[in-house]
């Protein structure tokens, strides 16, 4: 859509993307149309992304409690539990996944509560972040990771995600690395930019990170960085494929 030419310098940039964030918020609570509230619980998200590195903790739980509050206000929507399930993974994921797995709890009871609700809603993401829980967590007894499920979640996402949705390939490329090697992660990437046609902003945006993201993945391999507890491709800067 043009809508995404106009907001992507926005998304990409902290200090034209607060504001907006903070509109979208005051807009939620004095209009009560559930629809601001969650699009600016979904520019938490982008907007974690571009923030320096020591101040994502404390957004990512200023995000949750945000989250909270509006599973609390709008309990038969989906969005507040699952955009409260990724805050807690961002703050998992900006704190140190290894200091972080006293979270999982609450990670997983948001999940299920979400899918429970709407397993469709935005491409199936509640299944995409469950898939990346167990994929990047430690395994039983220290955590809940378990590559075998990270997997089924990821076949569960797939008639949503496949075609539209650009992080189902990068959330894949990473079990795909960490179950079968460097080759078939490539594979999964090259795909990607073959299988989707983004028809929307969040399809535009979710191909315009993700593509940067896949790239900064393999780079990280090949360069021995790669280790899934202290590596991921969302704790670098978000960037636009070009630039």
């Amino acid at each position: 859509e043009n809508y995404f030419g106009f907001l992507r310098p926005i998304l990409f940039d902290i200090n034209k993307g607060k504001p907006y964030l903070d509109g979208l918020w005051q807009a939620w609570r004095q209009t009560k149309d559930p629809k601001y509230g969650e699009w600016a619980l979904i520019g938490m998200f982008i907007l974690w992304r571009v923030l320096p590195e020591d101040q994502r903790v404390r957004f990512a739980r200023a995000a949750q409690k945000m989250a909270d509050l509006y599973a609390q206000e709008v309990p038969d929507s989906p969005a507040g539990y699952v955009w409260g399930a990724i805050s807690f993974g961002l703050e998992a994921l900006a704190a140190g996944v290894l200091d972080s797995v006293h979270l999982a709890p609450a990670i997983q009871k948001r999940l299920e509560k979400s899918i429970s609700i709407q397993p469709d809603y935005m491409y199936g993401i509640a299944q995409l972040v469950a898939a990346k829980l167990y994929v990047k967590a430690p395994s039983f007894p220290v955590s809940v990771g378990n590559i075998k499920k990270g997997f089924r979640y990821l076949e569960e996402a797939r008639p949503y995600a496949e075609k539209r949705f650009a992080p189902w390939y990068v959330i894949r490329a990473e079990a795909e690395y960490i179950a079968n090697g460097r080759d078939a992660a490539s594979k999964v990437l090259q795909r990607m930019e073959k299988e989707i046609q983004p028809r929307n902003v969040a399809e535009a945006y979710a191909l315009d990170t993700m593509l940067s993201d896949g790239r900064r993945f393999l780079e990280a391999i090949d360069n021995g960085k790669y280790n899934k507890y202290f590596w991921d491709s969302f704790l670098l800067q978000a960037q636009p494929s070009i630039p």
